[in-house]
């Protein structure tokens, strides 16, 4: 039946050419015929309006010939456009067959596969008590048949896709050879996975032909796609050889004969003793190698926590086989074909599947090693974490690629992809408003995909494309932020059309929003309003250096509603976008970084004051950090308790060295003075005590003794 709807594609493909060539030959016809009628009715008009007596009688005779012509050939027209239209009329009688023949072979498919469980043969025992050299003879005759006649068919229907189909080999070939020959990609791809594979380029080359080429024959025969699997299983298993060291060639021999016999089984004529032979000899074989592949797998790859599914699926597709091989001895014959078929493509899928994965993980290193993605800053700032992702993105691909072919194999494909077509066209009315499933989950991916892409642009903007740029401070942050403002705004409107709403009915969402605004929505509108002004008129910019009232800190981030400010001591506070528009903003670097510090220093009393202005300005200058334009200056300050006062001005060009540098010339200043021997006095105080008591020292007390002092 799959040979029968295939046949009847490329048939009902082909009368669709056909009725394509139709309509171009009669759109032709039309226009000659338009175009006669034209020339008829103009030189009829000539002859009506002009006096013929005036004209030569040869012009006259001349356009009344032009006119029978004209006349005669939208007759002929007219004629071919009638036959035209009955062709057409036969295509589409034959399309309406085909369409009918299909639907009818589609629903005896279903009715098999909705009753595969019966018993639709003999017993095996029965059948094989049949089975004869001469009749598995002829079942091998029909094979080579088969074959002849869908090669034959192919040549006549895709000669010309064959022969791109080789010319693309070859060139892949070359590429490959080129390649490997590459010294720059030899040594990224040493010791590798990658390099042994392409130490086998010839049956590399077959591999990537016969996946990239497939789809260019939609509509061969089954014996021309079992060709091109064996073929693919060939060179598939050369290179998985290759990619997984310790597989005995012998090993991979037997697999071989096996996956491409059980494609040839398919091709012998149907419920024969030999067929059903071959059948349950391929469902043992198959407990076999999916059991041996497992413990291989388990042994040298490590399924990691993959581990437990791989063992699952591996336990599964084993009692399937098994019980394929009881069905095909009692009768099953359908059901044991069915699941082996299904089986034997779904490891085929999981060994081509597991040999692009390690080849591509492999190459995601050696890519990001070339010369062209070096030169992104980007990519090698975040090496480690990019390589984790693409690797992690091929592998959920390889999975969701398996189960694709996994739910093919098994007919589920198309009940699956029906039911949920159906379920995300399920809609429900709320007013005037048709909602539906799938114009939701369209909504909510676009946005998805939109914030994904977004953070995607606005990484490779802030790390590559913007530095790269001369532009002023804070320019590159408005652009990054705009461009995601932009993608986001964007999503919404297209996620808001595809979803089915009308967007000229958002004049109502409008409205609703604008009494909530009146209501309760004035700060978050004035911070959103607020924040595009900081985001283009720019007075604060990400790495500002600001004081907003009592709080001073540095500005890391300028958002949508909200502003984050990064104190001096590590907390990071979150301010309203309003209060930086309408508050008293300090702004230490909104011009420059440049800042003018003040250390104030003493010296004692008695001291040389030009030597030690002097001494202090030369410290001050040899200092690194300080500016030397404006240059600095020591001024004196005045007259203090217990020194004379000093005060240093000097400037430095980045804000955020004031701390070091204050404390550098503060460091700076004390040696100076200390090696020029220059005292910096401490707070000093003369006491005077004062008392009207008068004290006799040597004198008595009153009982007459002496009075000593200690």
């Amino acid at each position: 039946l799959d040979g029968v709807l295939l046949a009847l594609s490329r048939q009902r493909s082909e009368v669709s050419d056909l009725l394509l060539e139709i309509n171009e030959a009669v759109a032709d016809i039309n226009s000659v015929q338009e175009s006669l009628g034209h020339a008829e009715d103009t030189w009829t008009e000539i002859l009506g309006t002009v006096d013929q007596e005036d004209l030569p009688q040869e012009l006259v005779d001349l356009i009344e010939r032009v006119v029978d012509k004209a006349a005669t050939g939208r007759q002929l027209a007219s004629e071919r456009l009638g036959e035209f239209v009955a062709i057409e009329t036969d295509a589409l009688e034959l399309s309406s067959r085909l369409v009918t023949l299909r639907e009818d072979a589609e629903a005896r498919q279903r009715a098999l596969l909705a009753d595969i469980f019966r018993r639709d043969s003999q017993p095996f025992l029965t059948a094989l008590s049949r089975l004869s050299i001469g009749g598995a003879a002829a079942d091998v005759v029909a094979l080579q048949d088969r074959l002849g006649y869908g090669l034959r068919d192919l040549a006549d229907t895709y000669g010309s896709r064959m022969l791109g189909q080789g010319t693309g080999g070859l060139f892949v070939l070359l590429f490959v050879l080129g390649v490997r020959r590459n010294p720059a990609f030899k040594s990224r791809i040493e010791e590798s996975a990658t390099q042994r594979v392409f130490d086998h380029p010839l049956a590399l080359t077959v591999v990537l032909t016969l996946a990239l080429t497939q789809p260019l024959y939609p509509t061969a025969q089954p014996s021309v796609v079992a060709l091109n699997t064996a073929l693919f299983i060939v060179a598939e298993l050369i290179v998985l050889g290759a990619v997984l060291r310790g597989i005995g060639w012998g090993k991979l021999a037997l697999a071989g004969v096996y996956l491409v016999g059980m494609r040839a089984v398919y091709l012998l004529p149907y419920d024969t003793p030999f067929h059903r032979l071959t059948m349950l000899a391929g469902a043992l074989g198959g407990i076999v190698l999916v059991a041996a592949t497992w413990r291989f797998g388990d042994r040298k790859i490590g399924f990691g926590r993959w581990r437990g599914v791989v063992g699952s699926l591996s336990l599964v597709f084993g009692l399937l086989l098994a019980t394929a091989a009881v069905a095909n001895t009692v009768g099953a014959v359908t059901y044991a074909s069915f699941i082996v078929e299904a089986v034997i493509r779904c490891y085929l899928a999981a060994l081509g599947l597991l040999t692009l994965t390690i080849v591509a993980r492999d190459l995601v290193g050696a890519l990001l090693d070339t010369r062209l993605v070096a030169l992104l800053r980007s990519v090698q700032q975040n090496r480690g974490s990019i390589t984790l992702l693409l690797k992690k993105t091929i592998s959920a691909l390889a999975v969701v690629l398996w189960l694709w072919a996994a739910l093919s194999a098994f007919r589920l494909l198309d009940p699956l992809l029906s039911g949920v077509v159906a379920t995300l066209e399920a809609s429900w009315t709320i007013g005037r408003v048709n909602i539906s499933l799938g114009s939701i989950l369209v909504f909510v991916f676009s946005v998805w995909l939109a914030v994904y892409v977004s953070r995607i642009t606005r990484f490779f903007l802030d790390e590559d494309v913007l530095p790269r740029l001369n532009l002023p401070r804070g320019v590159p942050a408005a652009i990054s932020t705009g461009a995601h403002y932009l993608i986001i705004s964007g999503a919404l409107l297209f996620g808001t059309a595809a979803a089915g709403l009308d967007l000229t009915k958002l004049a109502i969402v409008v409205g609703a929003l604008s009494v909530g605004i009146g209501f309760g929505l004035q700060n978050i509108v004035n911070n959103f309003i607020s924040g595009l002004i900081l985001l283009f008129e720019r007075p604060i910019q990400v790495g500002d250096h600001v004081q907003v009232g009592a709080l001073m800190g540095r500005m890391s981030r300028i958002g949508i509603r909200a502003s984050t400010v990064r104190t001096y001591d590590g907390s990071e506070v979150i301010v309203p976008n309003g209060d930086l528009i309408s508050q008293q903003v300090v702004n230490y670097t909104l011009s420059d970084r440049d800042r003018r510090m003040e250390v104030v220093v003493g010296v004692a009393y008695g001291t040389d004051v030009e030597r030690a202005r002097n001494v202090i300005e030369d410290a001050v200058r040899a200092e690194s950090l300080v500016s030397t334009d404006p240059p600095p200056q020591v001024l004196f300050a005045g007259f203090g308790e217990s020194s004379l006062d000093f005060r240093i001005l000097f400037w430095i060009d980045d804000f955020e060295n004031g701390l070091r540098a204050k404390s550098e010339v503060g460091i700076a200043v004390s040696r100076a003075l200390k090696e020029e021997s220059i005292e910096i006095p401490f707070p000093q105080r003369d006491l005077h005590l004062r008392s009207k008591l008068s004290v006799d020292l040597s004198g008595t007390d009153d009982d007459g003794g002496s009075v000593r002092s200690e």
